[in-house]
């Protein structure tokens, strides 16, 4: 729970990293300390006492692996987004590029209209046997 905790926070990934190791210092501590405090007590390190050192051992490992995995996917993550916004730029870029066509191309059918040229409309093919050159005028037709 503590490290979901962690993990939801809005911190850097080394301000995350910095918190773990303390945790994962803490746990050695107090690892130590059971240690400590069963030998002053005269207690064996076999039986219950054993057992429960294993146990401890292997939380504080699965902790561990947790960790790493947790940062692993973050990582993943992270590499995911920088992707998707790689992708997403050069989708923008390209748009741009589409709509300076379409802005030159708009102008330049403006200025053949204008011009007298005719509309590109009726420069092109209008049925069989019947073709325009498109920069011919509609008085040369009539």
């Amino acid at each position: 729970m503590l490290l979901q905790w962690i993990n939801k926070l809005k911190l850097s990934k080394r301000k995350k990293n910095l918190i773990f190791y303390n945790l994962i210092k803490n746990l050695k501590k107090i690892e130590g300390a059971q240690k400590v405090a069963s030998a002053k007590a005269g207690v064996e390190f076999s039986g219950t006492s054993l057992r429960i050192q294993r146990a401890n051992a292997e939380e504080a490992a699965l902790e561990r692996e947790i960790i790493r995995y947790n940062a692993a996917v973050q990582q993943y993550q992270a590499e995911e987004k920088k992707n998707a916004f790689i992708i997403q730029g050069a989708m923008a870029k390209q748009q741009s590029k589409m709509a300076q066509i379409q802005t030159i191309t708009s102008t330049s059918t403006s200025l053949l209209t204008m011009g007298g040229f005719g509309t590109p409309t009726q420069s092109y093919n209008q049925g069989a046997g019947f073709s325009k050159n498109l920069f011919t005028s509609n008085a040369a037709y009539r």
